[in-house]
């Protein structure tokens, strides 16, 4: 159940099964619309492959986002390393310390995930846009690009 190289734009560094060896202690304050979130089944450490920022991801077991953190900061302030996130993670998930497993991906790997799903045009991600279309050839615009297109197309007329 290894999970994907790339997660909402960042490599996936670190991931965690959460088993019966794992406590959920219910520290975590994170809403997922009205509802609080509570213990998933997945945890992912990723690395934004744009800021380099650590991201925690609380997955699905099909390693579908159920809510991200991201973890830029540490408790003093400074710049979140992979340690000081596992850390902050063994918090919530008493136990999971044992549980990481080192993604065998390379950040190269994610890179080419990313942009396998990005926008031909503009390069956001599929993280980024609600939907895309995409041409026989391969190239794909976002809905954003498309609005664009639209508006300048009425302003012309």
């Amino acid at each position: 159940m290894t999970p994907p190289a790339e997660l909402a734009g960042s490599h996936v560094i670190d991931y965690a099964i959460v088993d019966e060896s794992v406590r959920f202690t219910g520290t975590l304050t994170m809403y997922v619309g009205d509802q609080r979130l509570g213990a998933v089944p997945v945890l992912a450490l990723g690395e934004d492959l744009k800021t380099g920022e650590i991201t925690l991801f609380h997955c699905n077991e099909s390693w579908e986002i159920i809510a991200f953190q991201p973890l830029g900061k540490d408790d003093s302030g400074r710049e979140a390393s992979l340690a000081a996130a596992k850390s902050r993670v063994e918090k919530y998930y008493q136990g999971i310390s044992q549980r990481w497993v080192r993604h065998p991906s390379s950040r190269q790997e994610a890179v080419a995930s990313a942009q396998a799903g990005e926008c031909s045009f503009c390069h956001r991600s599929i993280y980024e846009f609600k939907s895309v279309i995409e041409g026989p050839t391969g190239a794909r615009i976002c809905d954003i690009c498309i609005g664009k297109m639209h508006a300048t197309l009425s302003e012309e007329s």
